[in-house]
């Protein structure tokens, strides 16, 4: 899979250990609308997804979290890459440490059939909903602001793959 960009914070001892934490995320489009999550805590928006579980593929673990996050059912044979996002920086459990974030973004069409929401308790706790939005300039909007206050990495991610994904959406290159 391509890679988007990196981020890396050389916030880091270089000779620390790394932890890994894998993510999938979805970017669905239907009928002209984006498929996010809003979520209340930071007023910030994400593309439904999160972590790979072990024995789980990049695209299975998408699909599930799609499903869980959103209530959509992703048609599998619709998966398509985007790309992926690297991120490094200090470990926030282990400050001799360095977090790496590998996010894999897939493009996926979805069936009209809902199914009952699972979010976990992390996602309950943060109040984050899925939503429809026709333009992406609202959500980058919202995590510029949420990142500006905060300054933590994964809105500066989302609101870059927002940015391409609108580019593209608007029949522009996004990288």
């Amino acid at each position: 899979m391509r890679e988007l960009f990196r981020m890396d914070r050389m916030n880091y001892n270089p000779e620390g250990k790394i932890y890994t934490r894998p993510s999938a995320r979805g970017i669905v489009v239907k009928d002209g609308k984006v498929l996010l999550n809003h979520v209340d805590r930071f007023d910030n928006y994400e593309f439904p997804g999160g972590g790979i579980e072990p024995n789980e593929t990049p695209e299975q673990a998408m699909i599930r979290e799609v499903l869980e996050e959103t209530g959509r059912v992703v048609i599998p044979e619709s998966v398509r890459e985007f790309g992926v996002v690297v991120r490094r920086q200090r470990d926030s459990m282990d400050p001799d440490g360095i977090f790496e974030q590998r996010n894999y973004y897939y493009f996926c069409d979805v069936t009209d059939e809902i199914r009952p929401r699972k979010p976990d308790e992390h996602e309950v706790k943060e109040g984050a909903k899925p939503v429809w939005v026709e333009d992406l300039t609202e959500p980058i909007r919202c995590n510029e602001k949420a990142f500006a206050s905060i300054g933590e990495a994964f809105l500066e991610r989302e609101m870059r793959v927002m940015a391409m994904v609108a580019e593209l959406l608007r029949g522009k290159s996004p990288v």
